[in-house]
């Protein structure tokens, strides 16, 4: 009676199988992660860009000063984005006919090699009365 084929599989080729298998699902799970942190960092722009597109109309509203922008601007990103953006801070600045208002901050890592920097600017033309028949 022969002995048992064992395949191609040799004494050293034992254990390979789950050496191969943990190194890909390693990868697995760190593609994972860099794709969750890539929908992460595009879902929090999205709120900044909506938070600062918020602060400038609330800015450029008629009688309205910069801080209401400000001030607009961070109760949206309290509400909405306090936990995702880390050290946010918001800028608002009238030039002209316009105001624009930036946010800047860092997305929280969740693969853990460091925070994403997100810097996000909207701006509006400032609400202004004229009576019907003058010009600008």
């Amino acid at each position: 009676m022969s002995a048992p084929s064992t395949g191609s599989l040799t004494a050293d080729d034992r254990g390979s199988a789950v050496v191969t298998g943990v190194a890909a699902v390693s990868v697995l799970v760190v593609l994972t992660l860099a794709v969750v942190q890539g929908l992460l960092v595009m879902h929090v722009r999205s709120i900044a860009s909506s938070a600062a597109q918020d602060g400038a109309l609330a800015a450029s509203r008629r009688n309205s000063s910069i801080a209401d922008g400000v001030a607009a601007t961070n109760a949206t990103l309290q509400l909405a984005a306090a936990g995702p953006l880390q050290s946010w801070s918001t800028s608002a600045a009238r030039t002209g006919d316009r105001v624009q208002v930036t946010v800047s901050g860092q997305v929280v890592s969740v693969v853990g090699f460091g925070n994403v920097d997100v810097t996000v600017t909207r701006g509006m033309r400032i609400e202004e009365f004229r009576p019907q028949g003058t010009t600008p």
